[in-house]
């Protein structure tokens, strides 16, 4: 065992070291059971530890996930809160129609994060 003042040493052949798994960065409060895993500890060094490629998988779609659902409820919120009526009729007619375009298209993509998300629990 590696610590400030040097190491500690056991021989045992029973003996079995278990560490505490790293954090994890996460928009949210709980763990699903695929990035848990099944327990909070490993028996590899921190640095060792490398999580499942599902669980890599994961962390990556649902960051995916967030960074286009956020996109998207900002960009509909500057669509709520721009005021068309400052342009004419004709450029308040093509700007609605570019904001609804986008906001489609963030919504199809955040569609598609989700549903990649589904088909990795699936497999």
């Amino acid at each position: 065992i590696e610590t400030r003042n040097g190491t500690i040493e056991i021989q045992s052949e029973e003996y079995k070291q278990i560490f505490r798994r790293p954090p994890v960065l996460k928009f949210y409060q709980t763990l699903l059971d695929i990035e848990r895993g099944p327990t909070g500890v490993s028996e590899k060094i921190e640095r060792d530890y490398k999580p499942t490629l599902q669980a890599m998988k994961y962390r990556e779609l649902s960051f995916k996930f967030y960074e286009t659902r956020f996109q998207r409820d900002q960009f509909q919120k500057e669509y709520e809160d721009f005021n068309f009526y400052e342009l004419g009729m004709k450029e308040r007619f093509y700007k609605r129609k570019e904001y609804k375009e986008k906001l489609e298209s963030l919504n199809r993509a955040v569609e598609i994060a989700e549903n990649k998300i589904d088909e990795l629990f699936r497999d």
